[in-house]
């Protein structure tokens, strides 16, 4: 299964900037660091930049972007402005994502959602496509579940978003031997446990580059419970009953987790509660979480370098 999509702007693969202006309440001209090409009616949604994961909240580009504005309307504020101030100041910057894209995989409504299922063989290949009210609380139609080994799956610049149903993920690895799998550049928004969710395993793949923002259940936005990929470079906000980044394997040593990005989450940034038996926390920027920063809680934790 394959869908290509386009980027809004040709010439432009950008799916997400940051405020670089302090946003009041009720603002609808928002300064951002990146000229997108974004268009007039796009999706969008903006991260908290408090301990409240209440204040990530969601709305509509009005008129095309700006080299360094975004106009907006849609938002729960006065004149479909912001419902509440973001800080656009370094380094406490809202990240802001983009939901829009040209090719559209979605339930049938809010309350009728669908899902995809990849299989172990299966081939999948996606880049700019949006996802939207998929998932629900059965095995295999949790949302977009992926179970690849030997076939080969890669989602890119794609949004996954109101996964709203009881139960439902965003991406849901439950292979225990997964492998060949790509999940970079994605914007997750709004997922009822969470956005990205895998089960112990032997394989190793990529998940970098990602913005998560946004659950309800009391979940991890992010959970690991196998530990030994490369998650790199990802930002994990606005957990709203629980944890940012959520670690249960136990005896696994930990692969590549660095420059990871978590704050604004219900309780902890990161809760690792698990057996790790080694591994390196490198370059985390971990702030404004609600409970603490970081709380260690598995029964033996041995070997750990948690470094810059």
């Amino acid at each position: 299964i394959k869908g290509q999509g386009l980027s809004r702007t040709s010439g432009k693969n950008i799916v997400s900037c940051k405020l670089s202006t302090d946003e009041a309440a009720n603002s609808t001209n928002l300064g951002v660091n990146t000229d997108t090409g974004w268009l007039d009616g796009d999706s969008i949604a903006i991260a908290s930049t408090t301990r409240s994961a209440s204040d990530c909240e969601a709305g509509t580009l009005n008129g095309n972007a700006g080299a360094s504005t975004l106009t907006v309307d849609g938002f729960a504020g006065a004149g479909g402005g912001l419902a509440v101030a973001h800080s656009g100041t370094s380094p406490t910057q809202a990240e802001v994502i983009l939901l829009t894209r040209n090719i559209v995989i979605r339930g049938a409504t809010a309350s009728f959602q669908g899902y995809l299922n990849i299989g172990s063989t299966g081939t999948a290949d996606f880049d700019w496509v949006e996802f939207k009210w998929l998932g629900s609380n059965t095995f295999g139609k949790r949302g977009i579940d992926i179970a690849t080994t030997t076939g080969s799956c890669s989602f890119q610049y794609c949004s996954i978003h109101d996964f709203g149903v009881n139960g439902s993920i965003g991406f849901n690895i439950a292979s225990a031997s997964g492998n060949n799998i790509e999940i970079n550049y994605n914007c997750i928004w709004s997922t009822y446990t969470s956005g990205f969710s895998n089960s112990s395993t032997t394989g190793v793949y990529n998940v970098t580059n990602n913005i998560f923002i946004k659950n309800v259940a009391n979940a991890g936005l992010v959970s690991l419970g196998g530990v030994g990929i490369n998650f790199e470079n990802n930002t994990i906000v606005g957990a709203g009953a629980a944890y940012g980044l959520l670690i249960t394997q136990n005896s696994g040593i930990m692969g590549s987790c660095i420059n990871n990005t978590i704050h604004s989450n219900t309780t902890y940034g990161v809760f690792l509660n698990s057996s790790i038996s080694g591994g390196i926390f490198d370059g985390f920027n971990i702030w404004r979480n609600n409970a603490g920063g970081v709380i260690f809680s598995g029964s033996i934790i041995s070997n750990i370098l948690i470094d810059n």
